[in-house]
Order: C-alpha cells, then sequence, then structure tokens
C-alpha cells in the first residue's frame, strides 16, 4: 500500500467513518451497513488497484436483505454494495454513472512525494455533505 493510501484511509478513518457512526452504519473500512425496520442501506469505499483514487458506491436492500439470487442465504452484516446491480456512486453527475475521488499518484504514474495530512482530510470531508444530498435521499427513495 502507498503511503499516499495510508494517509488518505487515515483521514477516511478520522472524518467520514464518524460521521457514519452517527447515522448508525455499523462495519469498517471498506463496507459499512445499516438496517432499520424498513430498508437496509450498504456503503463500500473502493480503492483503485492502481491506486490514486477511490469511489463510494451505495446500494439499499430491503430490511431481510437479498430476496433471491447470489447472496440471498446471506444475514445483513455480510452483504456489501457489490452484491447489488443497483447502486450509485457518490459525486457522480446525473449525466454520468461514474465519479472517482482523486488524492494522489497511480503506481504508473511519476512517483510524487505525500501531501500534507490536510489534502487528506479535505477529500475525505468532501463526502460528508454527499451523504445528505445524494446517499440519504437516494436510500430513502428506494
Amino acid at each position: 500500500m502507498t503511503d499516499h493510501r495510508t494517509e488518505m484511509k487515515k483521514a477516511l478513518k478520522e472524518i467520514f467513518v464518524p460521521a457514519l457512526r452517527e447515522r448508525g452504519f455499523k462495519g469498517s473500512l471498506p463496507h459499512f451497513y445499516r438496517s432499520t425496520s424498513t430498508r437496509a442501506d450498504f456503503l463500500t469505499i473502493q480503492f483503485n488497484s492502481s491506486g490514486g483514487s477511490f469511489v463510494v458506491e451505495i446500494a439499499g436492500s430491503d430490511p431481510s436483505g437479498i430476496e433471491g439470487g447470489y447472496g440471498c442465504d446471506l444475514p445483513i452484516n455480510k452483504l456489501n454494495t457489490h452484491f447489488f446491480r443497483d447502486r450509485q456512486r457518490l459525486g457522480a453527475k446525473p449525466e454520468s454513472s461514474d465519479h472517482w475521488f482523486l488524492y494522489g499518484p497511480r503506481m504508473y504514474d511519476p512517483p510524487e512525494a505525500v501531501r500534507p495530512y490536510a489534502h487528506y482530510t479535505k477529500i475525505a470531508g468532501s463526502l460528508l455533505p454527499l451523504l445528505d444530498s445524494q446517499a440519504e435521499t437516494w436510500w430513502s427513495a428506494r
């Protein structure tokens, strides 16, 4: 794991994960879930295998989980967004379903020094408004 990824994960654990906990999410990086009486919400942070970026995907189900197919026999706490076809990436614009949060170089880019920690905390903090403006809106509309 690169120093950039280490710093990004540290910032996510410091800033983003506590915000998820405040909203009732359980789990640990990279997979989180929240179960209510009416639905189950899932959030996964997936780092690019080449480094330098990550996506935040959300998915949802009814409170019992997946009704049929792959994963239907798993409890809510063992599911994650990868089990669902219908999922959304935070930060994506209406005209695109894709969005990557960039934090450092990819492994095939020229190396660069680890940036000040504030760089990583700013990116982690940019996820917070998306929880309300995109994630909660998407989950509640399901």
